[in-house]
């Protein structure tokens, strides 16, 4: 009797220590075949029996096979474009990821490495798993989702089990920074933010089309590119701008949302000594001395900058928007707006805003027409404002054209240029220009044709006027 006792005992232990073998095999057999739910069920059952054992008492090979073929099955789930197949585990690429880094953290002590080499296939698998589902999550605006999935890219791609292939990409953080932001999660896109800009993180790609299958080749840095295009390997190189600034915008943004204010004067000032010549970062430091009614620190932030960098336009063109935006000061304005253009005349925004320091100065004659009366000695007066009103209308088309001039596909520039020319009277000069505009982007543009259309009837041109009518009419209706 005893000996029986001995012998069953000694069965139940042989059989407890073997059965996550044949689970595994089952689970293996049925991926061969893909057959997700079948192998999933088999990898589960394996699951629960190592998860109750010894490691040590399980064959390394076994291990091995268990830890790898799990990171195959979930990643497939993961991967899988059927929903039904998805929905077995919503965290089948986290569970992936998982296996896959216990199997080589595994193999690093074992006699033998089995899958080591060929898991290294797989981490390319499960990085496109959650860049493809952030990318779905993204699109249908679950912000915090697409997050945490750039989030999880950053992590398992850092993670020194990788080995060789471990790497810290910050452009996936980057992404998720802007994602949180986007979710409202403040908090979480604030600590992305700084581990980018601490980091020494750009932003900046390099890349290139190659020249036998024309799609687009990333390298790492801009001499790879150079290289690649002077061995003729690839065309049309794109090297894209500092996203520091950028990074720096958005982080004070929400600093200021939160009422932070000691964290937004320290970034902000970080950003400023970066990027000294960033216009909305110095306009945002501007900012918080206007807003404290302190325009003279303002003017004497601007005023040392240019004095710092006389040949930059930049400085002159931000000291015109100050003075006329802030401080109502068109002469004041005019002057910085001149100064810039001087030295560069190529940018069409300083010559719109030189233009309108020009409507600011007829409406202070139009305030003072306003306040006339009927008498015939206020009305030599009102006569005599006019004529100086449509001089100073006049005194701006120049800069109005060059601005059009420069960028021809600028609204406001061309909607600036009109209005100078009916308040200078020009009527035909008006009608002219807005007929070349119509010829090109602008052709179905209702402020365009119903100042044309205005044009034709004031002139008794009806025919013009009807067809300009039923266009409008036309447009407004779609």
């Amino acid at each position: 009797m005893k000996k029986l006792l001995v012998a069953v005992l000694i069965a139940a232990t042989l059989m407890a220590t073997a059965q996550e073998a044949p689970k595994v095999t089952s689970a293996i057999i049925a991926l061969r075949g893909n057959e997700l739910v079948e192998a999933k069920g088999f990898i589960d059952e394996a699951t629960t029996i190592i998860d109750g054992k010894n490691q040590a008492d399980i064959k390394e090979k076994i291990m091995s096979k268990f830890y790898y073929n799990k990171a195959l099955i979930y990643s497939k789930i993961a991967a899988s474009p059927d929903a039904e197949t998805k929905a077995l585990a919503a965290d089948a690429n986290d569970v992936a990821a998982q296996s896959l880094l216990e199997l080589l953290s595994y193999e690093k002590n074992t006699k033998k490495q089995w899958h080591t080499e060929k898991a290294v296939f797989e981490i390319n698998n499960i990085l496109f798993n959650y860049l493809t589902a952030a990318d779905e999550r993204y699109k249908a605006e679950d912000f915090l989702g697409a997050y945490e999935q750039y989030v999880k890219v950053f992590d398992f791609k850092k993670n020194e089990l990788l080995g060789e292939n471990a790497s810290i990409e910050y452009e996936w953080l980057y992404n998720g920074a802007i994602c949180a932001g986007l979710a409202s999660e403040y908090d979480k896109s604030i600590e992305a933010y700084v581990k980018c800009l601490t980091s020494g993180y750009t932003g900046i790609t390099f890349s290139g089309s190659n020249i036998l299958t024309g799609m687009r080749v990333d390298f790492s840095t801009e001499e790879e590119l150079s290289k690649a295009v002077s061995e003729n390997r690839v065309i049309d190189p794109v090297i894209t701008e500092d996203q520091r600034p950028d990074m720096y915008i958005r982080l004070i943004t929400m600093f200021k949302s939160k009422g932070d204010e000691d964290s937004f004067n320290e970034w902000l000032q970080k950003g400023r000594e970066s990027f000294p010549d960033n216009k909305l970062l110095i306009d945002y430091e501007l900012d918080t001395y206007l807003k404290k009614g302190q325009s003279d620190v303002a003017l004497q932030i601007i005023d040392e900058a240019i004095a710092k960098n006389p040949d930059n336009y930049l400085y002159s063109y931000i000291k015109g928007t100050l003075l006329q935006d802030a401080l109502d000061d068109f002469v004041g304005a005019r002057s910085a707006y001149l100064n810039a253009i001087a030295l560069n005349d190529t940018i069409s925004d300083v010559h719109y805003m030189c233009g309108t320091t020009f409507f600011d100065e007829a409406d202070i004659i139009s305030n003072k027409m306003n306040k006339l009366g009927m008498s015939s000695s206020d009305q030599r007066k009102h006569k005599a404002y006019s004529a100086e009103r449509k001089e100073i209308f006049k005194n701006s088309i120049v800069y109005f054209q060059n601005a059009v001039e420069i960028n021809s596909g600028d609204k406001d520039v061309i909607m600036g240029l009109v209005q100078a020319y009916r308040e200078a009277d020009l009527m035909d000069d008006m009608a002219e220009f807005i007929n070349v505009c119509l010829e090109g982007e602008h052709r179905d543009d209702l402020f365009l044709l119903r100042n044309l259309m205005q044009y034709h009837y004031e002139n008794s041109n009806y025919e013009e006027f009807k067809v300009l009518k039923a266009r409008i009419d036309e447009l407004s209706a779609e």
